[in-house]
């Protein structure tokens, strides 16, 4: 993870329950090609819902080493293919309800790489005994009219990072985001600037029992203390990775 790598969250509704599967075959085909060929890609997951009453959700997420890494990613053959996919009006494979979040890191971050899916995970031998290859996954967002907010909020994510460092070996990467202005490429597949105040946090554990019991902590209970005084919008989305990768090996 460096300054200049550029994180991208997306969020696709299918039209379908078979729309959302050709999407994670597309994914599937770049991640195969990408796993091997494309050694800046630092993460690249799907994720799904945990409410199996939802077949139409897709998330992914992105960590790309440097712009010019992300601009290579972006004109391999499998992704121009997926992105024809999902412009194809004839065959409609998402609705209007795609919503992606380009952000960067704050310096409030754990990230247990000996514990992380790995890309080299489906390579023959390999040791799995210490990774999570399907791990359960919090995307939370706090939006804010007022960017101060946000501001006032931000320290609190270093005292949970801190807590789950000394305290939750289960909690195996934790990472507050802020938004950043998304590139024109990135505008022409749907991102848009977030306006006012907006943080976001990519929490993954090794169980969803793991999950519940840091939700649990005093550090987590004081954020949302402080973010219902100051009347910011709390969202959690529960999913469990399909596919991909959270560390490069």
């Amino acid at each position: 993870m460096t300054n200049s790598a550029i994180v991208i969250i997306t969020r696709l509704i299918a039209t379908n329950k078979q729309a959302r599967d050709q999407i994670l075959e597309h994914f599937h085909t770049i991640a195969l090609y990408s796993s091997v060929n494309e050694p800046g890609v630092l993460k690249y997951a799907s994720c799904l819902p945990d409410d199996a009453k939802d077949e139409t959700t897709v998330y992914v997420i992105e960590e790309h080493l440097d712009k010019p890494t992300y601009d290579a990613h972006m004109s391999l053959q499998p992704v121009t293919s997926f992105t024809a996919a999902l412009q194809d009006k004839s065959n409609p494979l998402i609705t209007s309800d795609t919503k992606i979040y380009t952000v960067a890191w704050t310096p409030a971050l754990l990230s247990r790489d000996d514990r992380l899916p790995s890309n080299a995970m489906k390579t023959t031998a390999y040791d799995l005994r210490a990774r999570i290859e399907h791990p359960y996954i919090l995307f939370a967002t706090i939006t804010d009219p007022d960017k101060e907010d946000i501001d006032t909020l931000e320290p609190y994510g270093a005292a949970i990072v801190k807590y789950a460092t000394e305290n939750e070996p289960d909690t195996i990467f934790y990472a507050d985001a802020r938004p950043v202005e998304p590139s024109p490429e990135a505008r022409a597949t749907g991102a848009e600037a977030s306006a006012g105040g907006f943080i976001c946090a990519v929490e993954v554990y090794a169980s969803k029992e793991a999950c519940m019991k840091h939700l649990q902590d005093e550090s987590v209970k004081d954020l949302a203390v402080e973010g219902n005084k100051l009347g910011s919008k709390f969202e959690i989305v529960p999913m469990v990775m399909n596919e991909g990768w959270l560390i490069r090996e």
